[in-house]
């Protein structure tokens, strides 16, 4: 087996430069071809993110308009605060709160489905809930809206 030095001599030097020049050639289309392969998907990925914060921002207006109407007819002073109550769930949640849940944090989520859980009870009678409906439009209500527009205002302010 012939050493490399052996072959080097017995090749032209002009060979041998045309063959590292060729490698580089090859070294340097790849690695540009690389590039655009890993940046071509960095604008897609940036407006997936950029697309999902917008939604969640609108969810959470959203959120806020809800909660403002339910802290609205749930003050201490409000009559038919029940009736309100049904009002503003069959108007709003089912419609836009419902449709956006997965955007909110999962403090809103439970404070969601404890209201959902006492509008259900409260349509449908035959159902049993876990919450005493009276009780909690009462005294309950006005409070979870007011902490729940607190928080919501946090987290607006942290993504804006």
């Amino acid at each position: 087996m012939p050493y490399i030095s052996q072959i080097s001599k017995s090749l032209d030097p002009a060979i041998i430069n045309g063959l590292f020049a060729l490698a580089g050639m090859v070294l340097g289309a790849a690695g540009a071809i690389l590039k655009d392969i890993i940046l071509r998907n960095q604008p897609i990925k940036l407006e997936k993110v950029r697309i999902h914060d917008k939604d969640r921002i609108e969810a959470y207006k959203e959120l806020i308009v809800f909660t403002k109407d339910l802290q609205n007819s749930a003050f201490p002073a409000a009559e038919s605060k029940e009736e309100d109550f049904k009002r503003i769930m069959k108007a709003k949640y089912e419609s836009k709160i419902l449709r956006n849940l997965p955007y909110y944090n999962k403090g809103i989520i439970e404070k969601l489905e404890k209201m959902e859980d006492c509008y259900t009870c409260l349509t449908r009678p035959e159902l049993i809930s876990d919450v005493d409906c009276g009780d909690f439009i009462e005294k309950e209500l006005f409070l979870m809206t007011n902490e729940m527009n607190k928080e919501i205002k946090m987290i607006i302010k942290l993504q804006g």
